[in-house]
């Protein structure tokens, strides 16, 4: 048994560390993937003077750009690819592969996580230089690990999305999904700042949830509490794990009978 455990996890970091590679060398997801959210943090919270519009501005952005990050990692970075490699029949390789076929998804799913934390880390590391964070080392390494860790239901929204489009929709489906969760999710524009008609849209949004959680390390005396956040991220990857494997069977069904 700890043998097979062994394998399997050389296998998996094997396979995370190609994914990872294959991310990194592709410019167009690498610049936008890692330029975007950087360029929120430097133009939205360094450059502007937010004042006493957003409290705690600085520690807003850094939070905020990170989980931008976080977002758009396991979004585009998994449920794109997933459905860009599905079309590809890359797929259907891994199934007639000696590599178990839930390797590829978790594969893909810490490449995300490892993805987010790196640009967590940049977008720290210029808030540390810039001398305009104002947190502990620890607290610092908390944010970091917990807006990496929140890619994962973003992952299982991608996955959700690369199953149910065609790899010539995906992105663009993924798109749809991803503004209106920045708009509607209080990140872009703070929960406190949102129109009260569209608050209530933002409390069921994972956005909301999940940045809570790291605004949460930061001021314990927000309102919602952290089992709440935790929930909603978790029924959401549920149904989002549901749904995809809903798609799935049905697309082996059209291909095998």
């Amino acid at each position: 048994m700890i043998e097979k455990s062994l394998h399997f996890c050389r296998v998996l970091f094997a396979e995370s560390y190609s994914e990872f590679l294959k991310c990194i060398r592709t410019p167009a997801f690498a610049s936008a993937i890692l330029g975007f959210p950087i360029i929120i943090y430097i133009f939205c919270g360094l450059v502007i003077d937010w004042g006493d519009a957003i409290d705690k501005s600085n520690q807003f952005w850094i939070i905020a750009a990170s989980s931008i990050g976080a977002i758009g990692t396991g979004m585009f970075g998994f449920g794109v690819y997933v459905a860009n490699e599905r079309g590809q029949g890359w797929l259907l390789l891994k199934r007639v592969s000696p590599m178990p076929i839930l390797v590829y998804f978790f594969a893909k799913a810490l490449m995300a996580v490892a993805f987010s934390l790196l640009i967590s880390c940049i977008i720290f590391l210029i808030g540390v230089v810039s001398v305009s964070i104002q947190l502990t080392l620890t607290q610092c390494v908390l944010l970091i690990v917990a807006i990496s860790l929140s890619t994962i239901p973003y992952c299982m929204i991608g996955l959700l999305c690369g199953f149910m489009t065609s790899p010539n929709t995906a992105h663009a489906v993924v798109n749809i999904l991803y503004l209106p969760l920045l708009l509607l999710g209080g990140i872009v524009i703070p929960f406190d700042i949102l129109p009260g008609f569209v608050q209530p849209i933002a409390v069921v949004s994972p956005v909301f949830h999940s940045t809570q959680l790291a605004f949460k390390l930061i001021d314990s005396s927000l309102a919602y509490p952290t089992i709440l956040h935790l929930l909603v991220l978790t029924a959401y990857s549920v149904a989002c794990v549901f749904l995809a494997s809903v798609f799935y069977s049905r697309e082996k069904a059209r291909a095998f009978g």
